[in-house]
């Protein structure tokens, strides 16, 4: 009986840890924010775990001007 909870346990853990990784089936990175302003001044964002399509459009999104004159693009690594 208890090797029967240990094992329904570890079974639960392991799927755990493997269903949400999304490295299994799509490529992944991270990609953050940075943002230039017109003195050179630049700001980072939180990095983002990006899998699959949504990582290869913020890897293929041109940079984008802002109206102050600010410059932001996404890095993904």
């Amino acid at each position: 009986m208890r090797t029967r909870k240990i094992l329904a346990a570890f079974v639960v853990i392991t799927a755990l840890c493997i269903l949400p990784s999304c490295d299994i089936v799509d490529e992944c990175g991270e990609c953050e924010l940075i943002t230039e302003a017109p003195d050179g001044t630049k700001t980072y964002g939180t990095p983002l775990l990006l899998c699959g399509d949504e990582l290869k459009a913020k890897e293929n999104e041109p940079p984008e001007t802002h109206p102050n004159g600010d410059e932001s693009w996404w890095n993904c690594y």
